[in-house]
């Protein structure tokens, strides 16, 4: 996976106004932490052919203190960015192209009663030229 989806994600969820960080999330720029937010990972599936395509899945894992409602209120603005059938497509000035889809949505148990979970899977369809 190249850092072009992982730049088409942290521009999404920044227009959306989630908090957001890759790999973490530190809060907002005063350092002060912003529910919901959600923390972005990725798993990289090996190439099944040789036509340029790599595949993979990101998963969103939000948090929220608040109501269930409101942690569905973002998995929804997601789930619309990152339309189920169209998807995100973004492409490149050398010809590559990134597609993001919606994938599915779970449930994350937590000790903690008060802290809310959910993993949003997105999708991620790259296809890279070689010039």
């Amino acid at each position: 996976m190249t850092t072009k989806s992982l730049e088409i994600v942290s521009s999404a969820m920044k227009s959306l106004g989630i908090a957001y960080g890759f790999g973490s999330y530190a809060g907002n720029a005063a350092g002060k932490i912003v529910y919901p937010y959600f923390v972005g990972e990725y798993i990289e599936s090996p190439p099944m052919n040789e036509d340029g395509q790599q595949t993979a899945t990101i998963m969103l894992t939000g948090f929220h203190r608040g109501t269930w409602q409101e942690l569905e209120t973002a998995k929804a603005k997601i789930e619309n960015y990152f339309n189920k059938v169209s998807g995100k497509t973004v492409m490149a000035d050398d010809g590559s192209a990134v597609v993001i889809f919606y994938d599915s949505a779970l449930i994350i148990p937590k000790e903690d009663a008060e802290l809310k979970s959910v993993q949003i899977n997105l999708s991620v369809q790259e296809w890279s030229v070689n010039i």
